[in-house]
């Protein structure tokens, strides 16, 4: 039994998830997943924006006409 138990998925995912718990209690300026995370929420939001305004400037046309 000891010899699948050191590499197995378990361990390698609760060593992640105990990383992510003390990185979840830093402030964001140390936690370096939780600002990527802000970042990319951030650049979500903006892409949002920039989107809409595009949709808007620019409405689709559609020459569909039904029989």
């Amino acid at each position: 039994m000891a010899i699948g138990r050191r590499n197995s998925g378990k361990f390698k995912q609760d060593g992640i998830l105990s990383q992510m718990g003390k990185d979840a209690k830093l402030p964001i300026s140390q936690s370096s997943a939780v600002a990527v995370a802000c970042e990319g929420r951030e650049q979500r939001a903006k892409y949002r924006e920039e989107q809409a305004a595009k949709a808007a400037a620019k409405p689709r046309m559609s020459f569909y006409v039904p029989r």
